[in-house]
């Protein structure tokens, strides 16, 4: 007997257990009569009881238990995985028997549980769901004793978007009007799939041409299917529809030691991946795998994007069953990795590390080489020194599509505000500190915020700035604040983080999970360093020439566009956009440059703790002009 054939047969023995154990009170009596013909028919006929509908129904009383023991669990709730993977036991009762007894009874329970999950997180994905389960359910069983259960939730569905649920958060669409109130955000209805903007000027990252699978290109169990969807071994996969999410797209950007690939889905989707050794046997190098399930290949998904860099060698991506799509990325040389979800669009993002090099330092080309006069060209300094900050990434928050908060005065976004302020704030920090300085845009684009940090970590980034202008529902509240990554410390913190997530409040206690293992790495001590330095800098110079600034002090909170940052990251809200006061002096350049002014001195004064001869060496060079 083979492995898999004992491992089959435990199975069918375990589900066949409940079924045994009611049997034994006759069986322990059976001699007091004499009943053995009709015992050994009974016997006969239990055994010929199809498997699947044994496992039918013991699937169906674990999903239910599942799901009972889900709802007594309010810590549980709090992560939508532990929904997804009790959708996904509902879902597999239904696709094992679709016209078994318990199929209506599944399909019911699916579109049940999505209808919880939207209560509970107001994603519109998680409604639309629902209306498909019971839709179906009302379709293929029209006589089933849910169909008035389902017909009434899919009313209450239909009203929802009728009237604007209210569990949806609006936190990221807030635009306050001179009365107080709010109004609708005019970024608010973008459409559904934008096209993505990108910059010229940041080709950090490219998403590769696909090339034709050659005949080396056969995979082996742990891989993936061939192109046009057949598994080694098997017959051609055909995925179905009925509800399956689509992987779309495949991107990524990379250095010598960091490639970051995001994997984009039009739907949330359980997954796990798994690192696997070199196998020299079958020539596979060493490989790390995703499995999405409940997914099928997009139409417009390139099967396989070269990468070429010093980590990677290549993105593969195929239908591995009827409902799971597997990405495997071929290493060539591997540290460490990190693997994390985001939503709104739902994301999978993975981050590699390289082995860290060894060996001296490259030598400074000649155009970064002290002049005989002794004067250094603007911005190599640190450079040279080879040491502590040489290079500085600036994030002007938003832009394009995506605009941000909307001022007091309609015509000022956050988006244009973000934009002049890291301009002025790169400028400064040329000219005083000598550093290099990066923006991730330098002009009204949209990029995404995994993209962000990506662009920071691949051009070796030693600070991360992220710029942003705060808002509020009341336009009275003003000040300035620094954010650094970590759980969020008050409600107030969760709300700047859901605005700029472009997320629900509700879906912020899902990052706890991501946080608890990415904060293993993050450099909190550094980036808390460099917060409250800027911090008390940017108060001092702001509270010298303006009445009323409010230090609202040095926050935490989980913002997507730090996660994953290899260097200190902060996250600098300006001023409160939605204040009259503020937002008139956002939209103007002696504000914007007091505030560069301020964040400057705060950089210098970490610079000067960490490596004072860096601002030593610059005090002299420009003495020296």
């Amino acid at each position: 007997m083979s492995r898999e054939e004992g491992i089959e047969g435990l199975d069918i023995g375990q589900k066949m257990l409940p079924f045994s154990r009611r049997l034994w009170p006759f069986l322990k009596g059976w001699h007091h009569f004499r009943l053995g013909p009709l015992l050994f028919s009974l016997l006969i006929l239990l055994l010929s009881v199809p498997a699947s509908a044994v496992a039918g129904e013991d699937g169906y009383r674990e999903a239910e238990l599942a799901f009972q023991q889900l709802l007594e669990d309010p810590h549980k709730q709090k992560d939508r995985l532990n929904w997804i993977l009790c959708i996904n036991r509902f879902r597999s009762v239904y696709r094992a028997r679709p016209a078994g007894p318990q199929a209506d009874d599944a399909l019911f329970m699916t579109g049940r549980v999505y209808l919880e999950l939207y209560k509970s997180f107001s994603d519109p994905g998680d409604r639309q769901e629902a209306l498909d389960y019971y839709s179906r359910l009302l379709k293929r069983f029209p006589r089933s004793p849910y169909r008035s259960e389902a017909s009434e939730a899919i009313a209450e569905l239909d009203e929802g978007t009728k009237t604007g649920s209210p569990e949806v958060d609006q936190t990221p669409s807030i635009v306050p009007s001179k009365e107080g109130g709010t109004e609708a955000h005019p970024c608010a209805a973008a459409p559904d799939k934008p096209v993505v903007e990108k910059s010229p000027k940041l080709p950090v990252g490219s998403v590769g041409e696909a090339r034709k699978p050659s005949q080396g290109d056969v995979t082996d169990p742990s891989a993936l299917v061939e192109a046009g969807g057949k598994p080694v071994g098997e017959g051609v996969v055909e995925p179905q529809g009925g509800g399956l999410s689509e992987v779309t797209s495949l991107r990524f950007w990379s250095n010598p030691s960091y490639t970051r690939v995001v994997i984009d889905v039009d739907g949330e989707v359980p997954y796990i991946h798994r690192l696997l050794r070199k196998d020299p046997a079958i020539g596979k190098p060493q490989r790390l795998y995703v499995d999405l399930g409940h997914a099928r290949m997009g139409a417009n998904l390139k099967p396989i994007v070269p990468i070429g860099d010093d980590l990677l060698s290549d993105a593969r991506a195929g239908q591995y069953t009827r409902d799971t799509v597997r990405v495997v990325l071929d290493i060539k040389s591997i540290d460490d990795f990190n693997i994390f979800s985001l939503r709104n669009p739902f994301r999978i993002v993975l981050d590699i590390n390289g082995m860290p090099k060894k060996g001296p330092r490259k030598r400074p080309s000649k155009d970064q080489e002290e002049q005989p006069s002794g004067e250094i060209p603007e911005g190599s300094l640190a450079k040279q020194l080879a040491l502590g900050v040489r290079r500085i990434v600036i994030d002007p928050g938003h832009g394009g599509k995506d605009c941000g908060a909307i001022g007091y005065d309609k015509a000022v976004m956050e988006k244009n505000v973000t934009l002049e302020v890291s301009k002025r704030l790169a400028k400064k920090i040329r000219k005083r500190i000598g550093c290099e300085a990066i923006l991730t845009r330098d002009r009204d684009v949209f990029l995404s915020l995994e993209e962000r940090t990506a662009i920071a970590n691949t051009t070796n980034g030693d600070i991360f700035v992220s710029i942003h202008a705060n808002a509020h529902r009341s336009r009275k509240v003003h000040g300035v604040e620094t954010y650094l990554l970590n759980l969020a410390t008050d409600r107030e913190a969760i709300m700047v983080a859901a605005r700029e997530n472009a997320t629900s409040t509700k879906n912020i206690s899902d990052l706890e999970t991501i946080l608890n293992e990415l904060m293993k790495n993050a450099k909190v001590n550094e980036s808390s360093r460099l917060a409250r330095k800027v911090q008390q800098a940017m108060v001092k110079e702001l509270k010298e020439k303006y009445k009323k600034i409010k230090d609202n002090g040095v926050k935490q909170a989980p913002f997507y566009v730090l996660l994953g940052a290899e260097m200190p990251s902060i996250l600098v809200e300006v001023a409160f956009i939605s204040n009259p006061e503020e937002c008139r002096r956002l939209n103007t350049a002696s504000y914007q440059e007091d505030v560069v002014d301020g964040i400057v001195t705060g950089i210098e004064e970490y610079i000067s703790e960490i490596s004072p001869a860096v601002l030593t060496r610059a005090a002299t060079v420009q003495a020296q002009r």
